[in-house]
């Protein structure tokens, strides 16, 4: 079969999960020689040179079956501008009609649906004149309407960015969905929500990490003993993030081994170790400094995935205070490692921590039930058998099975109406 993916863009130095979703999947069906797949999506700069550099992401992910020829780029201008924007869903439009044209595709399939997503916005029509199925990829979202405001995926919505999102999760988004051949979704949150909202069915494939080639570079490692308790955050510190809601229960914790009412920690200290940066950064700095827990909390910046790997290995318990996410791939990857886990209660995260021998949940936004909940776990003392538990876990979510559940979805497409299912964990 020829698949055509749909994705917003592969920028060099910021790739994201549904950027290495895509490229990875490419690499797995160009290499099995079952299919032949093509990318279409929006250059960041210049087409010729994001072409020639193109190459550097083959090389870093290990990508040597999926042709660079068969990434294929539109003509948008990238400009949030409304002019600018109304020319780019017509240039985009008109761009994936010639794709179309040119590559002939059994399927396409697009991954993402967030605006501002072009694709979205004329893919129903386009797909329809060609005679094409097309299938959706349901990432992030919790909820299909309003998600911007809700999620936070915005500080400020202007006027214009309001009407726009108002006229595409009222209009454009329930043709776009109705219009799929098939729809698949990470979580069994996102599917009950497309049930409901537009009965709409679809498959739930969770996401997947590398999980073997994690715990191969953490073999060996050990935490080491010492009376502090590493608490850890990997991520950004967008308000959706919500990190602020971590550093108060630090406080929080911090202010009770000073007014001494027992010893929560039988023993131990914590430290917070923040892994991660960009936007939003320096509110967070500001904000340890504010309330006054410096002594407790270091910002590691960014690292590498390898070194990020070792890095959790040698931490205690991970911490993720997330107002929302779909189906995070930093928590399996914390599983992976060792490490039990403390997430805010998102409608996703039920997928990850199923009872409290993985974890457990507390509250979104609720800074003293978070602090509760970390005490909780070191007075329990029993991290290392939660953690334990977790590395077994995890496995279930490798890319193997992953690609296979893929791979017989987009086939029954081909064939007729998709095989759903409620949950394929």
């Amino acid at each position: 079969m020829r698949l055509l993916f749909l994705v917003s863009s592969l920028p060099i130095k910021k790739i994201g999960g549904t950027e290495i979703m895509t490229l990875r999947i490419c690499e797995h069906m160009a290499r099995t020689g079952n299919h032949e797949p093509f990318i279409y999506t929006i250059p960041q700069e210049d087409t010729e040179h994001q072409k020639e550099k193109v190459s550097d992401l083959f090389s870093r992910f290990d990508i040597s079956h999926f042709k660079p020829d068969n990434i294929f780029f539109s003509k948008r201008v990238n400009d949030d501008g409304f002019l600018s924007y109304t020319r780019s869903i017509m240039s985009y439009s008109k761009g994936l009609e010639e794709a179309l044209i040119n590559i002939n595709p059994d399927i396409v399939i697009a991954m993402k649906i967030q605006p501002p997503e072009l694709y979205c916005t004329g893919l129903s029509a386009v797909t329809k004149r060609n005679g094409i199925p097309y299938v959706i990829m349901i990432r992030g979202f919790t909820d299909l309407y309003d998600a911007p405001r809700i999620e936070g995926y915005a500080e400020k919505l202007t006027v214009l960015k309001s009407l726009f999102n108002w006229h595409y999760f009222r209009s454009s988004l329930p043709r776009y969905i109705n219009g799929a051949s098939g729809i698949i979704t990470q979580t069994g949150a996102q599917q009950s929500q497309l049930k409901e909202t537009f009965g709409m069915e679809s498959r739930i494939l969770n996401n997947p990490i590398d999980v073997d080639l994690i715990q191969t570079s953490v073999k060996g490692m050990s935490k080491g003993n010492t009376r502090i308790i590493r608490l850890v955050y990997v991520g950004s510190m967008i308000p959706r993030k919500n990190v602020e809601t971590l550093l108060k229960a630090v406080r929080d914790i911090s202010q009770r081994d000073t007014r001494n009412d027992g010893d929560p920690h039988q023993g131990n200290d914590i430290s917070l170790l923040i892994v991660g940066g960009g936007r939003g950064e320096e509110r967070m700095r500001q904000l340890v400094d504010t309330l006054d827990i410096s002594t407790y909390v270091t910002f590691m910046g960014k690292l590498p995935p390898t070194e990020l790997w070792q890095f959790l290995k040698g931490c205690d318990l991970f911490v993720f205070p997330s107002l929302s996410e779909g189906f995070p791939n930093v928590l399996l990857e914390a599983m992976a490692c060792g490490l039990p886990i403390i997430s805010s209660d998102f409608k996703g995260v039920r997928d990850i921590i199923q009872s409290e021998r993985n974890g457990s949940i507390f509250p979104r936004g609720d800074h003293i039930s978070l602090g509760n909940a970390i005490n909780s776990m070191i007075m329990k003392n029993s991290m290392m058998e939660i953690g334990k538990y977790n590395a077994e876990f995890v496995k279930q979510f490798n890319w193997d099975n992953f690609l296979k559940q893929f791979e017989t979805f987009i086939g029954a497409i081909g064939r007729g109406p998709a095989e759903v299912s409620h949950h394929d964990g």
